[in-house]
């Protein structure tokens, strides 16, 4: 049975469809890639999965349990991170007045409510993440590439199986770029996070990390497969590089 399951799923905006009747699948230990022109609905799926958004139509299955469809009312964001869903954002958010120890605590609150497990729990991601030097500054104090480490630390504190990984290399550096891509593999081969899946625009990143590949243009799916098919697919050449095809 797959991890995660997306079927037929629709999100408008008005008279906008941002997603329209797109389907995939997540397998476990899987890494996935959506790839696709800025606009082309990529986030919006994520918000979808986590119920940020209230979606039109379709159905999304995680390990069974169905977050909205037919028939089944949404489920809330905090019931989709129960089920064991974290997410990350394209534009970090910490809670800089606290230290990154509290912002990774706040996270395995989640979880527990224990303040001696929390803190230890925190502890060991921050430890594990490569911030451990840092855990008692305040999270304004980190470098972009902190403070993404930090987004990925707050989400594993609420133990997730699947976690959506948006644009986290976004804005780095080529060294900060491999060493993310070092961690993203690190969260499965690890940690136990059965699998990821990253919205991404950079390359390097998506043809290193992914086992599969899904390609989203104008909020439809036109392609799937592995980073060698994608990367010769003439429709995805077309719609994403901005070269005609014959």
């Amino acid at each position: 049975m797959s991890l995660l399951e997306v079927r037929g799923l629709v999100k408008q905006f008005g008279g906008l469809t941002a997603v329209d009747h797109v389907d995939f699948t997540i397998e476990p230990g899987e890494i996935l890639s959506i790839i696709g022109p800025n606009g082309a609905g990529k986030t919006t799926i994520f918000n979808c999965i986590c119920s940020f958004f209230p979606v039109t139509a379709g159905t999304i299955i995680f390990d069974g349990t169905t977050i909205v469809g037919p028939g089944h009312r949404q489920l809330k964001t905090h019931e989709v991170s129960r089920l064991g869903i974290g997410r990350t954002f394209q534009v970090v958010q910490p809670l800089k007045e606290l230290t990154v120890l509290d912002n990774v605590m706040i996270g395995a609150f989640s979880r527990t409510d224990d303040i001696t497990e929390a803190r230890a729990e925190a502890e060991r991601i921050i430890n594990w993440i490569g911030l451990g030097p840092y855990k008692d500054k305040l999270a304004r104090e980190l470098t972009l590439s902190g403070r993404k480490r930090l987004e990925v630390a707050r989400s594993l504190a609420t133990k997730p199986r699947l976690i959506l990984l948006d644009e986290v290399v976004a804005g780095l550096n080529p060294t900060e770029v491999d060493e993310m891509i070092t961690l993203i593999m690190r969260l499965r081969d690890e940690f136990g996070v059965a699998a990821a899946c990253g919205v991404e625009h950079v390359m390097r990143v998506v043809m290193n990390i992914s086992d599969r590949i899904i390609v989203i243009n104008y909020g439809q799916k036109i392609a799937e497969g592995t980073p060698q098919e994608i990367a010769s697919d003439p429709v995805v050449i077309s719609a994403y590089l901005g070269e005609s095809v014959a």
